[in-house]
This record gives structure tokens, sequence and C-alpha cells, in this order.
């Protein structure tokens, strides 16, 4: 057996040899990725071609090569390559999940000879690997279902095993996501029998589904009308014996799983994911066992899950069987509960972490994470590649689709740009470009980008496009039409192509023979819902009906649960008068959703044309039942059961006869124009929602009230109401009428003389969701700034609600209450009310009028659980937040709780900007906090969620402050609503509340924007129950201290030298006013400053300390020279003292009474200046000034001259409050403040030797 020996030593040497080479082929590859890192695409791809040649089945050089050709956009090569991956990998299956969605096998899987679907084929009867068996089942019906193979296709997705025979029940709230930790009923109760209030109050009941999607998604969005909800889908699962099993869900949206009562899972994230993207490992119980899936959505538009169980293995479950009826069941057994983790997903972690080198498996594993939304995981794995080559192109390409993912909009921008800029010969890239130069009409790079692309990918569908947009662009439509045939020759299977070159023949030639003959073409290999729908249109368009008829059927066929077909049908029959058969499909609609108003309302339509009345009534009960403002529907049913308009149950006014007998203008000779009508009604239907109806007729007497009048805006919310403008117009002399030009909410009168009339007459119908669905709130101000002769607010509840109301300056004479039919009137009128006559610095007219409040919100705690229920998610922690809060506390230790709280306050202020945003309805809901810092923009109530966000990573409690800010007056009698501008952040240090203004850059902790101090105000959190005023006692004391020294030259000149130091407001206004500006700027901005009182300066200097470093209180210095500055008299000269902050006489102050107070806002608590004034020798001061001290009530001035050293030494002091001036106190006030005024103006009288 001696010849064994040397067979050993061989086998040894050739297996040394063989690792050898492994080893330098290796290493080639890894020189190959460094020649990528350096963005060199030929020699990467030589390099690569060159591994592959000296050993074939270097599988690292193919996957290089794929991604290579990949971002090259050269899907052929890029899946030949990978393919060969596939079929020589030890375990292909991680890497088939890797590339399932990715564009290689995208594009390629329309490509016959491409061997996409025979390997799909082979998937689908392997059960090596159960998840991918199911990718490959469902990728199979997907495709067959779109080639039109019906049969095929149900034989693949039956093959996913899923659980289609499911309960389900909705919709509950969810605006904001605040339903996803809300215990609604189904979640402890399977009781099909009882009705729940659901979202907006209106019935949620179960329902068993009669129709799903063929792919066996099962879709909420097909089943209910609602948006931002929460829903249930209840089944039961028998099992012969109690057994592991795993139960594998994918969603869109975010995700809840019970079983028998038990959570045994959740993410909150709503995302769009694939087939058992959550995986867990439990128990079921022997018998029967309960299972609840909770989805819901109220960022994305889609709401849907699938459910999948296996064995531990992954295979079927032997014995297993599935019902949605109710079932006994053993409740909580809390059984063990594991997540599985991806398999793929382990693979290529677990590669990553044998060869940290290697960034193909980075990238691969950023495909499995971004194929089931899993940005952020994608963005870090990408990041930790980016360490061994941050400028390689094809780690940038994939993080662009994480951070399409992730929402990053800025990052997206950044980094194709950095592509960009790295290598210009990146299609995705160029693309990008060429996108942005379209959308800022830059024709000329447009081309040049386009020129770029097509050397580089010619003759592909992507160039066509290109073009397509480009000629558009350059508005050539010769050349669009060239461009759309050549296109559609060439790749007469591309949809967008096709329906390119069939519009043009439309539009063109009116031939829609040869449109439909383009588009049934594709239709053969193409039966998407897109090109099926654009088919029936056009035959529809052709009338030819019965096609278009037989197209819809294929399209119910394909997508039975698919309600907006069945809708679509049956509104095309009710408008060709076939009734029963529009009643027929919307039957069909209603049979798939039950709960849908707009439905159930064209339902009572169609049953209204067939003169089936009494069907009509009950469906459009239902329409309303389902959404209390469908107020089309109200308005039908009125009509059916014979009642007249709801508003005619109102006093009407007859306005012709009110402009017959108008006053003119000798009756009110110093007003413009006289409000003849000012009339709102308003409408609660008990179901909660609520309609206006306002008209006001108003005659302009001369050019004062045409350039009041001459335009208007109705106030409404975008977000929550509707605004129907039914008449506006100008009336002249003769009764002749001249429509006035709207424009949404805006409005504007032309061709308007002196003596015309304006009518206005409008509708505003709400929308409200949530909890504030059946509520209502107003305010109305009765007094105007012109005379009015008829002013009008009326409600009309029914009988038995009940709501609260305040009475502002107003008689009880002018409220009255009527029982009608409809339910109760309450009316308040007022007549001959006269012009408020405005004063300087008077209040707001909310403040001071004859106003109303009314509410039906019991109280401010339910305001207060309303918006901690609204806005609570939003402040979710995130890994970008963690992240940052992470770097910038790195390195600080020890820091309290207030430097922790001023680091966070700094970082939003100076980094997020500001954008503002409508504060109403929806505006009143936050971004997401993480957004809000990706984004790095947001509104006040945005960058408060942020900055609540950072504090609950740092421990820190904080909450909102919804704001009225001042502009808005004080609110004295206003009732729980939602009248709130302003979103603030209330935090507590030290036991006691401190406010951060978020928007307010340059503003210190402590100090807010002007509007902010005296604000009404509503703190967000839970033991708080009233509102509260933003007095400034909350902030920081605003300081202004000056010290000027005046030296006085013989010549006459002044030599000027102050010191400056300010605090809080001031501080603040004085940084946004210097800081982002050069010191040129900065000298001119000064300068201009300075000229107020001192015409004949030159700055001389002009110093800043600390202008960027944003704290409480900020000093600068500056000296300049004043030519000629005394004033000669005689022997003598005049010294004027120029106190910088001295008063000027007040215009408020010019009337000999006032009938309104004085909103007297000072800009600071404390102002003093000292000035130090140097004389020349020879001069002396005949006389200093006497003291003088004043005071009224809180406020304090002092003036004080005395002599030192031989220097004049002044001091000013002035303590100012903020106070409203009461007109029994304006005399006092007004001679306190002019003899600080005259105090402000003292002389020196210097005689020289």
């Amino acid at each position: 057996m001696m010849w064994f020996k040397p067979v050993i030593s061989l086998l040894i040497f050739i297996l040394f040899l063989s690792l050898t080479d492994a080893q330098e082929h290796d290493n080639l590859v890894q020189e190959a990725w460094n020649t990528w890192a350096k963005n060199d695409q030929a020699q990467t791809e030589k390099a690569f071609k060159e591994i592959i040649a000296k050993d074939e089945k270097n599988l690292r050089a193919h996957l290089g090569l794929s991604f290579l050709y990949q971002m090259q956009h050269n899907f052929r090569s890029s899946w030949e390559h990978y393919k060969y991956v596939i079929e020589n990998a030890d375990n292909p299956y991680p890497y088939i999940f890797a590339g399932m969605h990715t564009l290689k096998m995208y594009y390629m899987q329309k490509e016959k000879d491409s061997g996409i679907d025979e390997m799909y084929e082979s998937l689908a009867n392997q059960n090596e690997n159960p998840l991918i068996k199911a990718n490959a089942n469902e990728t199979l019906g997907r495709y067959y279902l779109v080639h039109n193979d019906i049969e095929k296709a149900e034989e693949h997705f039956a093959a996913l095993n899923t659980i289609d025979d499911w309960r389900i029940c909705g919709p509950f709230d969810n605006i904001s996501a605040s339903g996803f930790d809300k215990t609604y009923p189904p979640e402890v109760e399977a009781d099909y029998i009882k009705t729940y209030s659901g979202k907006n109050e209106i019935p949620a009941r179960w329902t068993k589904i009669s129709k799903i999607r063929r792919d066996r998604w099962i879709d909420f969005r097909y089943y209910y009308a609602h948006f931002e909800s929460i829903f249930y889908g209840n089944t039961f699962v028998y099992s012969p014996s109690s057994q592991k099993i795993r139960i594998g869900v994918g969603t869109s949206g975010s995700l809840k799983v019970f079983l028998n009562d038990d959570q045994i899972y959740e993410v909150f994230d709503e995302n769009n994911n694939d087939l058992d993207t959550y995986m867990m490992e439990t128990e079921l119980q022997k018998g029967w066992n309960r299972l609840l899936i909770k989805c819901g959505f109220s960022e994305i538009d889609q709401c849907n899950f699938m459910v999948r169980i296996s064995d531990v293995n992954g295979q079927p479950v032997q014995g297993l069987k599935i019902s949605s009826d109710i079932q006994s069941y053993p409740k909580n057994p809390a059984p063990a509960v594991t997540i599985i983790e991806n398999f793929a997903e382990a693979f290529f972690k677990n590669k990553i972490e044998e060869n940290p080198e290697h960034i193909e498996n980075y990238l691969l594993l950023a495909d499995c994470y971004l194929r089931n939304d899993k940005a952020i995981e994608a963005e870090l794995t990408l990041r930790d590649a980016l360490k061994y080559a941050p400028d390689n192109t094809g780690i940038l390409a994939h993080m662009i689709e994480a951070y399409i993912r992730g929402e990053k909009n800025d990052e997206i921008s950044t980094t194709y740009e950095k592509i960009h800029s790295l290598d210009e010969n990146i299609p995705s890239a160029l693309i990008y470009k060429f996108s942005l130069y379209k959308n800022n009409n830059d024709i000329e790079n447009a081309e040049k980008t386009a020129e770029k692309l097509e050397s580089l990918i010619p003759n592909t569908t992507e160039i066509y496009n290109i073009r397509f947009q480009l000629y558009n662009l350059k508005n050539l439509p010769e050349k669009l039409i060239e461009i759309a045939k050549e296109g559609y020759e060439k790749f007469p299977d591309e949809w967008s192509l096709a329906f390119a070159q069939a519009s043009i023949s439309i539009m063109t030639k009116q031939n829609y023979d040869e449109a439909i003959e383009i588009v049934e073409k594709i239709s053969q290999n193409n039966a998407s819902e897109e090109v099926l729908s654009t088919l029936a249109e056009i035959y529809f368009r052709a009338t030819k009906v019965e096609k278009w008829h037989d197209t819809y059927q294929r399209i119910l066929n394909l997508y039975p649960a698919g309600t907006g077909f069945y809708e679509h049908v049956s509104d095309i029959y009710y408008n060709l008068q076939q009734y029963d058969k529009a009643a027929e499909y919307m039957e069909r609609t209603l049979e798939i959703c039950n709960n849908h108003s707009q439905f159930w309302e064209k339902y009572g339509k169609i049953n209204r044309a067939l003169n089936k009345n009494n069907e009509a009534i009950d469906s459009y009960k239902k329409a309303l039942e389902y959404d209390p403002a469908n107020y089309d529907a109200r308005e039908s049913l009125r009509q059916l059961q014979d009642q007249k308009p709801v508003f005619s149950t109102f006093e009407t006014v007859d306005t012709d006869e009110l402009i017959k007998k108008a006053p003119d203008s000798g009756v009110y000779p110093e007003d413009g124009a006289v409000i003849l009508l000012h009339d709102i009604k308003r409408v609660v239907y008990p179901e909660g929602a609520s309609e206006f109806l306002g008209e006001e007729l108003v005659k302009v007497f001369n050019d004062v009230g045409i350039e009041e009048f001459k335009e208007d805006y109705i106030s409404f919310s975008p977000y929550s109401e509707n605004l129907i403008i039914e008449k506006a117009v100008v009336i002249k002399k003769d009764g002749s009428e001249i429509k006035a030009d709207i424009d949404r909410n805006h409005i504007v009168y032309k061709s308007l003389e002196p003596n015309d009339f304006i009518y206005l007459k409008w509708k505003i119908r709400n929308y409200y969701n949530g909890k504030l669905s059946h509520h209502f709130w107003d305010r109305v101000i009765f007094s105007k700034y012109f005379p009015t002769e008829d002013i009008r607010y009326a409600l009309l509840l029914p009988k038995n609600m009940t709501f609260n109301f305040k009475e502002q300056n107003l008689e009880s004479a002018a409220r009255k209450k009527q029982e009608t039919t409809e339910g109760v009137i309450h009316q308040w009128r007022l007549t001959k009310q006269p012009a408020v006559r405005h004063e300087v610095d008077m209040p707001a007219l909310v403040d001071i009028g004859k106003s109303l409040y009314i509410s039906s919100i019991e109280d401010w705690k339910y305001m207060i659980d309303w918006y901690l229920d609204l806005a609570r998610t939003k402040t979710r922690g995130s890994f970008e937040i963690e992240e940052t809060v992470e770097k910038l506390f790195k390195d600080k230790e020890n820091l309290s709780d207030l430097d922790k709280i001023q680091t966070v306050y700094n970082y939003i202020t100076e980094n997020i900007k500001y954008s503002s945003v409508s504060f109403r309805q929806s505006g009143l809901i936050p971004q997401k906090a993480r957004d809000v810092l990706v984004n790095r923009i947001g509104d006040c109530k945005d960058v408060a969620a942020l900055c609540i966000a950072m504090l609950n990573e740092l421990n820190i409690k904080s909450n909102y402050v919804l704001v009225n800010t001042r502009s808005e007056g004080f609110n004295r009698n206003i009732l729980p609503g939602i009248e709130f501008n302003h979103a603030i952040v209330e935090v507590h240090n030290d036991g006691k509340p401190m406010y951060l203004d978020l928007t307010a850059q340059n503003y210190a902790i402590g100090s807010v924007p002007y509007q902010d101090i005296g604000a009404f105000a509503l703190p967000i959190r839970e033991g708080i129950n009233q509102p509260i005023y933003l007095t400034k006692d909350h902030f920081n004391e605003v300081k202004l201290e000056r010290k000027t020294v005046f030296e006085v030259a013989a010549d006459n000149s002044l030599m000027v030298t102050r010191t400056n130091y300010r605090t809080g407001i001031q501080a603040a206004g004085f940084r946004q006013s210097y800081r982002f500006i050069g010191e040129s700027e900065q000298q001119r901005e000064l300068t201009q400053s300075i000229n107020n009182d001192f015409p004949n300066h030159t700055l001389l200097d002009f110093k800043i300390k600390d202008l960027d470093n944003v704290v409480d209180d900020i000093t600068y210095t500056y000296s300049f020279k004043v030519a000629d500055f005394l004033t000669d008299a005689g022997p003598y000269k005049l010294l004027r003292i120029v106190f910088t902050d001295g008063k000027n006489p007040l215009k408020s102050l010019s009337y000999e009474k006032r009938e309104y107070p004085i909103e007297y806002d000072p800009s600071t608590d404390i102002l003093t200046e000292e000035i130090t004034i140097v004389l020349p020798k020879g001069f002396t001061c005949l006389d200093l000034p006497k003291p003088v001290t004043l005071s009224f009530f809180d406020m304090q001035y002092s003036l004080n001259f005395t002599m030192k050293d031989g220097k004049i030494i002044c001091k000013r002091l002035f303590k100012e409050k903020m106070i409203d001036i009461l007109p029994e106190n304006y005399v006092l006030f007004k001679e306190f403040y002019n003899a600080v005024v005259k105090a402000d103006q003292t002389q020196l009288l210097l005689k020289t030797e």
C-alpha cells in the first residue's frame, strides 16, 4: 500500500494549489472592487471579466459584473451573470430572494428568452425552501393573471396556502396613527352580532368577505371607504393537537397579531412588504384557536395583509381547518413566541461577518431589506459598505433606493448629485438630472442630458420616454408624433409607448380604430388594470358599448374584488339611462363594500330613477349612516321625503327690498359704506355634520368703501371644510349684475362704483374627523368697522342637543329661541349698529366688540385629551433621532437637564428650516418627528414634535402647547374649540415650566418672539384642565443697557463711544438683524440706525461679541464722530442729549379722550442708559437739569444729572410693562408718557471761556 502515500501527497499539493489560486482570485476580485471605488467603469468591467476568464466559477466576479451592469442599465447582461451565480451557488436561495425585486429581474422577466419564467416554474415545484416556493408561486400567479391565463394564475395562488376565510370589522379611528395603541372592542371579544361605534361614530360591524383579490391579499381598501383607519380580520384555526407552528404575515400598514387573545407580534411602522415578512414561531392549542389581525394606516394609501401558517420547517400543516364562524377557544394561554429571522437576511449577515470587506454581500443584504420596505436596515448596511469604499457609485446607487423608501428627500438629491460628480456616465443619475432640468424648464441642459443618456443606453424604452418628455418640453408636436411612432414600432409591448401612440392617433386623427388596434394588441399579453381600463374607455368613446361591456367583464373576472370597477360600470349604465343594469352593478359593489356612503348615495339615485322611492330613501339613509357629511345624499333624501330645503326653516330676508330701502350716504356721512345685511345660518345635524349659509349685502358710498370691499376672502379650512360660493355680484343702480371673479375663497368685485351694491352668498360644509366629528364651535363678531343695519347669527340644533355659549357685550334682547319641526333655532340679532371707530393701538376687535362664543365641547380637558391622542404617535423615537441625539451629546458628560434642553433647542432652531403651514384641522396634526429631522423642514407643530422626541431620548418629559398668538386677541371668553394658530413646547426644569418656541432662531432658551408673550395657550398634558396665558413672568427679563461717552470737541463735533448690552427679545432681535450678513452690510445697517439721531455721523468702529453664540444676552460696542453737533446760541452752545431709546410722541395719545383701551406693549422691561459727557477745556455747563421721577402704576421713569471728576454723568431708567390702558386711566397715562417724552428731550447749555 506504499503507492497510497504519493497519491496523498499529490492530492495535498493539488489542494494547496487550489487554495492558492482561490486566494489569488479573491484578491483580484477585491482589486476589481477597489477599481470600482475609483469609478472607472471600463476598468472595473475589464477586471471582473479577466477574473472570470481565469476562473469561470468565481461567483464574486459574476456578482460584481451583475451589479455593475445593473447600474449601467444593461439589465440583460446583469441578469446573465446573476443567473450564473444562482445556477452555481452551493445555496442559491438567498441570492434568488435578494434578486427577485431588483431591476434586472423585473425587466428581464418581460423577455421570453431570459429563462426567468422557467426558473420560477422550477422554484414553485421545489420543497427545499418554502419561502422561495411561495414567492415563486406568487410571482407566477401575477404573471399569468396579467397574461390572461386565470386558470394557471389561480393554480399558483392556491399553492400559497393562505388563510382566505375571514370576518372583517371596521373602520376604527386611526388619525395620526392614534389607533395603533388603542384597544378597540374586537381585541377583547369575538362577537359578530354586536355593532360597535367606529370611526366618526359610524357603525362598525363584522362582515364576512364575499370576494378577495386573486393574489389572496386581504385588502381593506376594497371593503371600506375610509382612510386613516384601523381594521380587524378574524378567523379560527382548528388544530388536531397542540403543536408548534409558524405564522407568516405580510402587510401594507401597521400590524398587531393576536392568537387566542394574546398579542404575539406588533410593528408600528406602516410598511408595504411581501408575504411572510413577519414570521413568528408559536403554539396552536388543541381544538379551535382564535387568530386576529389588526391592520391600520394613516400615512400610506394601502391597508392589506396576508397570513400563512406552516410547520416549523415551513411546510403545510396537516389536519388544520379554517373557519371564520365563531368557535370556542382557550383564552390567553400565553404560549412562547419566537421571532424567526428571514433566512436570506441571516445568510448575508453571516457572509459579511465572515468577510467584512466583500462589498457584494452588503448590496445583497440591502436588496433583501429593500424588498420588504426595511429602509433603515438597508441604509445602515450600505453605510457599513461605504466605510470600505466611500465613493463607490454602486453602493451609492443602492443607497438611493433606501432613501426613497425612507422618504429622505434631501439625501436622495445630494446622493444623486454626488454620484453624478463622481461619474457622469451613470444612467440613473442622468435621469435624475434630466428631471431637474425639465422641471426647471431648462431646455438646453435637458437636451444635453438626454443626448448623454442616449449614448449610454441607446434604443431602450427609457430613451424613448426621455425623448418624448423632451419634445413635449420643447413644444414640438411633430417630433412627439414621430418619436411615439418610432418607439411603438420598436417596442410594441411597452405600455407607455403604446399608450402614447394610441393617444396621438385619437388626438391627431380622431382615429379610434387605430387606437383600439394598438391597445387590443398589447392587452393580449398585458391584462393590467391600466391597459384594460384604457381599452374600455376607448371603446366607449368610439360608441362601441358592447365591446366596452365585454372588456369590463374581463376586468371584473381578473379583479373580482375591485369595487371601483363595479362602480364605474354602474355609473356608465346610469348615464346611458339603463337603470336596471346600473342597479345590478351597484348591488354587486355594495355586496363587497356595504359601508361606503357614496355607493349608497348612487344606489339611492338609481332607485329614484327607477321610481323605487322607498328603496331610494333607505339608500340615502344608509349613505348618511356611514357619512353624516354626505350633503348631496341629505338633500336628495329631503326631496324624496317632501321636505323643504333645511335653510328655509330660518327667517329669510328680501334683499331686493333692502336694496330699494337702502340709506344714502347722508345717513352715514362719516362712512364709506354700510352693511345692509350680514346673515349666518348654521345647521347642526343629529349625526354630527354641520353646514353654514351666509349672506352679505353692502352698499358702498365712495372710494373709501370701494377700497375696503373691492375684494374679499372667505375664511374656511380647506382641510376639513368645503366652500361653495353660490353668488358674488356687483349690483348696479339699474339692477344689472356683474359677476365677481372667484378664485377659491378669494373674491374680486369688478366695475365697482359709488352707490353700487355688493351681494355675496356662500355655503360652508364641514367634514370633521375623529373625536371632533360630532362637535361644533364658533366665534361670531357682531361689531364691524362699518355701520351695520342688520347682523344675524342663527343656529339650528336637534332637540335635546346641548351646547354652551358666552356673550360678550351683547344685550340679552339680542337672543331668542324658536321651536321648529326641524329642531330648535337659537338666534342672535342686532340692528342699527354703529361702526366701530378705529383708534390707534386699540385691542383687537374680538376683545372689545360685541361677540358670541359657542361650543358643544364640554370642557378644555376634552380638547387636551383629543390632541394628546392626535399627536402622541408623532413623537415616537426612531433610529435617526436616536443617532442625532447620540452625536449631539457625544463626549458631553455630567450635563444638567437645563444644558440638555438648551442643546436640543439650539440644534433644532439652528438646523431645521421653518416652513409655515395653515394651522387648522389638518394643520393641527404634526409630521412625524423622524420626518422633520430627515427632511430638515417643518412648521411650528412639526419642530415641537421633534423637540419632544429628542428630549424623550434624554428621559426629559415635555409636551405640546397650543397657542393663539397675541395678534388673535386675548380670547377672554373663548370656549373649547380649535382656534389656535401656533404650537410650542413646555418642559419642566427644577419644577418650573419653561416654554420653547422652536421656530425662533436667534432666540435663546427662555425667550420667545413678541407674539407669544401674553398669548392664550393650552398645555397638552395630563393633569391640565384649563388654558393659561403666557405672561412675561414665564420668560427671561428683557433688558437694554447702554453706556455711552460723549466727547465734545471745541469745533462743535462730537465723538460717541457706546457699549450696549441686550437680553431676551432685545438680544434676539439684534442677532436676527446682524447675524447672517457680512461685515460691510452690518456697518451699513448700524449706520442707518445711528443716522436717525445723528445724520452727519461717520462710523469709526463696530465690534460684536459672540454674535453666533445664541445665549440670552449680547454685548457690542461702536464709536462714531458727528460733525457740527453742538448748536451755537450767541456766547453759548446747546448740547442735545440724545437717548438711544428716547421716547417719541405716540399717535395713540393724540385723542382728547378714548373709547377703547390702549394696548401698550413695550419691547423692553428695563431700559437704562448712562451717558458720560466729557467737555473740552474751557467749556462749562451753566446748570444741570433737575432730577425727574415719574410713575404710572408699575411703570417708573427717572432721569438724573450729576458732576463727577469734571464729567457730567446722566443716568436714565425706564421700567416698562405690558399693560392695557383703560379709557378711565387714559388722561393719567397721557400725562405720564408725555412727561417722559419731554424729559427725553433735555439739552445742556454750555458756556465757553
